[in-house]
């Protein structure tokens, strides 16, 4: 993992265009718990010194067949005091949507800490465009109309 400092709009593009270049790397089960230590880890130890740290988890599932459960994760890298941001990739027919939805799990059950937020991708095709978004919203610390979004608890 290499560390991309986004400091102007230039910056923001080629992050954008280096991400379309790569192949989806996940496959198989699912082990959801496992990315939140890793990116506490990854925060903890960056030699940037960045203001505001966060980690983001993303996927269009919230199953764990390995590592530790997502409840375990969420508590340990929250208790770091890193928020824990949210983008669940919407399927087709996900049902109820914030009624015991994709994006209710990823609200009740990964989100937390100071300002953390979900907002979603309406399917694969749309996760680019909600990753713009969801950068906008973490490097300009506010939000802008048009997002569905809903604020984590503590």
């Amino acid at each position: 993992m290499r560390w991309i400092r986004i400091a102007i709009a230039d910056d923001a593009e080629l992050f954008v265009v280096q991400r379309l270049d790569i192949d989806r790397m996940a496959f198989g089960h699912y082990a959801s718990g496992s990315p939140l230590p890793n990116a506490k880890h990854l925060i903890g130890n960056s030699a940037i010194d960045g203001w505001r740290k966060a980690a983001d988890f993303s996927g269009d599932s919230a199953r764990t067949f390995s590592g530790p459960s997502l409840e375990e994760a969420r508590h340990e890298v929250v208790a770091a005091r890193a928020p824990i941001n949210a983008l669940p990739i919407l399927r087709p027919g996900d049902a109820g949507r914030w009624d015991n939805g994709l994006e209710q799990v990823y609200r009740d059950r990964i989100i937390g800490g100071m300002s953390a937020f979900v907002d979603s991708a309406e399917n694969r095709e749309s996760f680019a465009e909600a990753v713009k978004c969801k950068l906008i919203q973490k490097i300009s610390g506010r939000m802008t109309g048009g997002w569905r979004f809903i604020a984590a608890r503590d």
